[in-house]
């Protein structure tokens, strides 16, 4: 199939299927446009590099790909190396914030693209079946939490769907052309996080298997008689050499970080030790809230009793196809990725997202099997309520008690903030600290909280810099840290121009992330080394000058 093909096939010939897809994203685009959080810890980091990449881009493009080979050190790097090219889009859409999630809208739209073509496929031709797969991906209530968050399972999710679309497709593909597929989705997979081929063993298998045997064949030299067929393969061999190059550089730290989040004492930070059944009973829970409200939920598992008790006891004839491999494949998919998890310590329920694509695969053919048109639009009204239930949540448009369904379903699904005090107190606080007699220095933010800790300070200072080339650097009191002196060693030992923390009383419960806060604040208050900076208006945030550093 030549490239012009393969994109018609693609794109197909109905553009109100797109219509009705980009429907289906509109509500996040809506969100992102109307929100005003603060990035928290990891999104505000993601930010700060895609930015900060961005702006060496323009600004040093000899050390641009020093840059992006470092990007986190820790974290694979796919998010900042596409978000950087949305960054200049902030003079079209008003913020940086809201470019960079432009990412994440293109990505998860995408999927609903793809998820779209895959179950098309598998019910040989049946619209609507394949319109209701993109249904119950969108209204999913973690799909709807994760396009709003500057996370990286969104593009994994994405990655994950492109797989499957190879594996239902490659043997429609001759040989060079499904190699060449491979090499780049396995590079992107890579790219976006450590932990991707866990999601894709056995799609990855079958694939392997159809291009061993049942690959159309196509000569080399015939094959690459054609210019772009050469174009192709040495863009696909330099992105996949520049994942390699990541990997190699970065191993040592990738390894510990891994080590420590999977089972470490980082780890029961965001989860804890149990036994094996209650970690399976705890993801089980969370699988059914980041997909389902309850009732439909009920739905769903009644569907497939109804299906086992058909096809294992009354040995009713379905319309069972070759393609039964893809839902079977499936369900082992979501199946492994339980399992490891319930073997782990973290509880980071936002990585079930990437396995979104096999339940809407299931689904989809239980309901071709069964092939019942009641069942089908039965269905279909029960997503578009669950769509607009989770879409009006987060939109907070929900009042009494529809809101009382919140519990149920994921933690991700965060009803948008309309008010901007916390960003106005952040671009307060970077007016304040950094400037010339700062830059290039490492101030201290003392507290941990979603809208104020270092990344998120640090974040829209870089943001700053692309207009004023200030850079400035903020710290933490330490990761966690419980040992006040520890948290006065490292405060001694960096010597900050500016310390930036809130009112004790703001800190009236003490977590993990600020046992050493109140402390050190007060420690701050009695130093004579330090000045308290007269805020122009009332605000919760204190700032200390140092006055050895004016």
């Amino acid at each position: 199939m030549s490239l012009k093909n393969k994109i018609n096939y693609f794109l197909g010939k109905n553009n109100s299927t797109y219509i009705i897809l980009f429907l289906l994203i509109l509500p996040s685009i809506v969100w992102v446009f109307l929100d005003n959080h603060v990035w928290p810890w990891d999104q505000a980091w993601y930010g700060e590099v895609s930015v900060n990449l961005y702006y060496n881009f323009v600004h040093s493009f000899s050390n641009w790909s020093t840059v992006m080979i470092g990007a986190f050190g820790i974290k694979a790097p796919a998010i900042a190396w596409f978000g950087q090219f949305f960054v200049p889009l902030s003079n079209i859409v008003g913020s940086v914030d809201r470019a960079l999630m432009l990412q994440i809208i293109l990505v998860q739209f995408l999927s609903l693209v793809l998820i779209y073509k895959i179950v098309f496929k598998l019910t040989k031709g049946e619209k609507t079946l394949a319109l209701l797969g993109s249904l119950i991906m969108a209204s999913a209530p973690l799909f709807v939490g994760m396009n709003h968050q500057y996370f990286v399972e969104s593009s994994q999710l994405f990655a994950v769907t492109i797989l499957i679309f190879i594996m239902v497709n490659i043997q429609r593909w001759n040989r060079y052309d499904s190699i060449l597929s491979l090499i780049f989705i396995s590079s992107y997979l890579m790219l976006i996080k450590i932990s991707s081929p866990l999601y894709v063993v056995f799609p990855s298998l079958t694939i392997l298997y159809y291009l061993i045997k049942n690959s159309r064949e196509v000569k080399f030299r015939d094959y690459f008689k054609e210019k772009k067929h050469i174009f192709f393969y040495i863009i696909g061999f330099l992105f996949a050499f520049s994942v390699f190059d990541w990997y190699f550089v970065n191993w040592n730290s990738i390894y510990n970080f891994v080590k420590s989040a999977s089972s470490g004492s980082a780890a029961e930070l965001y989860g804890s030790k149990e036994s094996f059944l209650k970690k399976i009973e705890f993801w089980l829970s969370y699988f059914q809230a980041s997909f389902f409200v309850p009732t439909v939920a009920y739905v769903i598992y009644l569907l497939a009793g109804v299906f086992s008790v058909n096809y294992f006891f009354k040995r009713k004839k379905f319309n069972f196809d070759k393609l039964i491999s893809l839902p079977v494949l499936s369900v082992f998919s979501i199946a492994i990725v339980l399992l490891v998890f319930s073997f782990q310590i973290n509880q980071e329920t936002r990585y079930l997202l990437p396995i979104l694509p096999y339940v809407v695969i299931v689904i989809c053919w239980l309901l071709y099997a069964i092939n019942n048109k009641w069942l089908n639009r039965f269905l279909i009204v029960a997503f578009v309520v669950q769509f607009m239930l989770v879409n009006g949540i987060t939109l907070g448009l929900m009042r009494g008690n529809a809101q009382n369904i919140s519990p149920y379903i994921s933690p991700w699904d965060v009803p948008l903030q309309r008010n901007s005090n916390q960003k106005n107190n952040i671009e307060l606080i970077i007016s304040k600290t950094c400037n010339t007699g700062s830059m290039n220095k490492i101030n201290i933010v003392g507290v941990e909280f979603p809208w104020l800790n270092e990344n998120s300070v640090e974040y829209y200072a870089t943001q700053k810099k692309l207009n004023t080339n200030i850079q400035c650097y903020y710290t933490s009191l330490g990761y966690a840290e419980t040992d006040l002196n520890k948290a006065l060693e490292k405060f001694n030992l960096i010597k900050p121009p500016y310390f930036i923390t809130v009112f004790p009383d703001s800190l009236q419960k003490v977590d993990t992330f600020n046992a050493v806060s109140i402390p050190v604040a007060k420690f701050i208050m009695k130093d004579k080394e330090f000045s308290k900076q007269n805020l122009p208006y009332q605000t919760p945030v204190l700032i200390f000058n140092n006055n050895n550093q004016r």
